[in-house]
């Protein structure tokens, strides 16, 4: 079990485009650009139903 982190965030998304709009919009780019001093690393766990 991971607990290192101190906050979290869930996003669902329908497809993997809409994921991918997600990743490569400009405002997602300028956010981490921006704000990527704020943490030491990124985390990211993927799940799929079934």
């Amino acid at each position: 079990m991971d607990n290192s982190f101190s906050a979290s965030e869930i996003l669902f998304f329908d497809s993997v485009e809409g994921q991918d709009a997600y990743q490569f919009h400009p405002l997602h780019k300028e956010f981490v650009e921006k704000y990527s001093h704020l943490w030491d690393k990124v985390v990211v766990y993927d799940a799929i139903s079934v």
